[in-house]
């Protein structure tokens, strides 16, 4: 029967050998500069994401303060406000979504990088399941597509309310 290791005592049920890269120091030097390069333009684009959400709907909000402060002058206002707000939010949603497949892109690089490295590198890079990462991934990309939409449906329906 077998005994459980002692407190002290550490278990060997995995053995884990080291196994280096076999590149030689400068093209290691030039993958690590690759892989930062790659991580930096990630992130990068990560928060212009944020920001480009962050600008639309300040942007929409501005367009129904617009709107309200016009008052019922001209019922022009509110169709150019309804086109305005539409191009706003589908510009908003074309350059998320194009910043999240330039992430993709980099996230291949990264792979294709991490393939040259130790195992040791590899085995902490995935760490995380590729679904795992897919889903957070997509799951901001939804959230970030429908505050848009749903935001240009709150201040169309607001601005109708105001006009009719």
């Amino acid at each position: 029967m077998a005994q459980p290791p002692k407190p002290n005592q550490e278990s060997t049920t995995e053995e884990f050998s080291l196994e280096p890269s076999s590149l030689d120091d400068l093209t290691h030097k030039e993958l690590l500069l690759l892989y930062d390069e790659s991580a930096t333009s990630i992130r990068f684009s990560k928060t212009q994401q944020w920001r480009t959400l962050i600008t639309s709907l300040s942007t929409l909000l501005a367009v129904v303060i617009f709107a309200y402060m016009a008052g019922r002058k001209a019922d022009s206002y509110m169709q150019t406000s309804i086109i305005l707000c539409s191009l706003i939010a589908s510009s908003a949603i074309y350059i998320i979504i194009i910043y999240e497949l330039r992430q993709n892109s980099d996230r291949k690089k990264l792979k294709e990088i991490s393939i040259q490295f130790s195992n040791l590198f590899r085995r902490v890079r995935n760490l995380t399941p590729a679904w795992e990462e897919i889903f957070y991934r997509l799951t901001l990309l939804i959230f970030m597509t429908v505050a848009v939409v749903m935001f240009t449906a709150i201040c169309i329906y607001f601005m109708m309310l105001r006009f009719n």
